[in-house]
């Protein structure tokens, strides 16, 4: 793999960062860009090109058009007029609303996004652990209906789910037994379709569930869970896999712990950095840390600290969302007693957040909810309820928006090639236009 860094300065101190990534791949080669502002202006990709020089001659593949930027990994950013540019920044959550319900009730469900999807996978209706697998696209407002995809190989619940820019990934989980150390993986097409369901060859570590994971610089990042049945088991582990063009992963390898376990926590990635945030120490005690670390290129993290501001209550088993530069908090169980309370802060900030306590609550405190968030929305769909019974309702918020724009964004563009080349250099042209932003 070759790695190039490119900083690219725009009217004195302002710079913006481009990392581009080439890899070779079976079928060919394949390029990331990634993106990332750490100023206040507003960039406009809008033209990539990368020039392989094979051999016997050169071949140019172009990305022009909003078709080829959607085929890409979006996060915080917008494509539109043939432009990538830099979502707008959120400022706090409206009220909430009914949207379309899960296909049943469900709760140790995951829900992920991916471009304008929601994917449903797994979970526990109360009497049986599930295998199914949904999409639904994601609308403004809320989501349409769900569409049924291939089912898992297992029937799962409390595993992880991650996507990269082209597989989904499911992560141990348990039914009533002892937790499950398989992952399986799946390409996803441009309909938010997914292919046959394959078991990696890679396995985790250990068997386990309450685990959060990440996708972060080309790896994914497995934090915590157990790997045992009870609630006081909770581990401090961190690993890391780097996933190949195929979607196939390296052996999972240990870096740096948590500074504390936790089990029903919830983990969000933003500018490279992961922030893991309550669930239970291995005590089975509530907290309201919020650790944080870098991924570096390598896949390792940099040594876990705390952010100095906590989240105003101890919770596990929330849901949790990140986009638009706003970190949001829902739901979960605090002192006993479940919550519908949401807690937000400029991610922007971090790691000095000042948390916030919205006005708007979600209708139903409940715990084990799934939130996912897309340009200027969350959804929160699942979960359960003081009694243990599952839910099937799904609510969804708009964010107030400023005219400013986030400060951390990543975009990662492929080109695919249609047959394997040798080839001796490869360069790239990209074409931007900046402007400055409101602040």
């Amino acid at each position: 793999m070759i790695i190039m860094s490119i900083n690219i300065c725009l009217g004195g101190p302002m710079k913006t960062k481009f990392t581009i990534i080439f890899s070779k791949m079976i079928s060919g080669i394949i390029s990331i860009i990634q993106l990332r502002n750490f100023f206040s202006f507003l960039i406009l990709l809008l033209f990539a090109q990368l020039i392989i020089i094979p051999v016997n001659g050169q071949v140019v593949y172009n990305q022009k058009t909003n078709a080829d930027f959607n085929r890409g990994f979006l996060e915080n950013v917008q494509v539109s007029s043939d432009n990538v540019s830099l979502s707008s920044k959120g400022t706090s959550e409206n009220n909430w609303y009914a949207t379309t319900d899960l296909p049943q009730e469900l709760t140790g469900h995951k829900i992920i996004r991916w471009r304008n999807y929601a994917i449903l996978t797994g979970g526990f209706d109360g009497s049986l652990y599930r295998n199914e697998v949904y999409r639904a696209t994601i609308q403004s407002p809320g989501i349409s209906s769900w569409t049924s995809l291939s089912t898992l190989p297992a029937n799962l619940s409390h595993h992880a789910v991650v996507v990269s820019t082209n597989h989904i990934y499911v992560l141990g989980g348990k039914t009533s037994g002892s937790p499950y150390s398989d992952i399986y993986f799946a390409s996803l097409n441009t309909d938010g379709s997914i292919g046959s369901w394959q078991t990696s060859v890679v396995s985790l570590p250990s068997g386990l569930w309450g685990h959060t994971v990440s996708y972060v610089n080309g790896y994914l990042i497995v934090v915590g869970g157990t790997d045992q049945t009870g609630l006081t088991t909770a581990l401090n582990t961190v690993y890391y896999s780097k996933v190949g063009p195929n979607g196939e992963l390296s052996v999972f390898t240990a870096t740096s712990s948590l500074a504390d376990a936790r089990n029903g926590h919830t983990m969000e990635s933003y500018g490279g950095k992961l922030y893991v945030i309550g669930g239970q120490n291995n005590s089975g005690t509530n907290q309201n840390t919020v650790y944080y670390t870098t991924v570096n290129n390598d896949g390792t993290c940099t040594a876990w600290l705390t952010t100095p501001s906590s989240l105003p209550v101890s919770l596990s088993n929330h849901s949790s969302a990140c986009y638009n530069g706003v970190i949001t908090v829902i739901g979960g169980e605090s002192g006993g007693v479940l919550t519908n309370s949401v807690y937000y802060a400029d991610v922007d900030g971090a790691p000095n957040f000042s948390w916030n306590i919205s006005l708007n609550n979600v209708f139903d405190p409940r715990i084990d909810g799934q939130a996912i968030a897309s340009d200027g929305q969350i959804i929160y769909a699942g979960g359960e309820y003081l009694t243990g019974l599952p839910i099937s309702n799904t609510r969804y918020t708009s964010l107030t928006m400023s005219t400013d724009k986030v400060t951390e964004a990543c975009f990662i563009s492929n080109f695919n090639l249609d047959t394997e080349l040798d080839f001796d250099n490869i360069g790239y042209n990209m074409t931007y236009n900046s402007s400055f932003s409101s602040y």
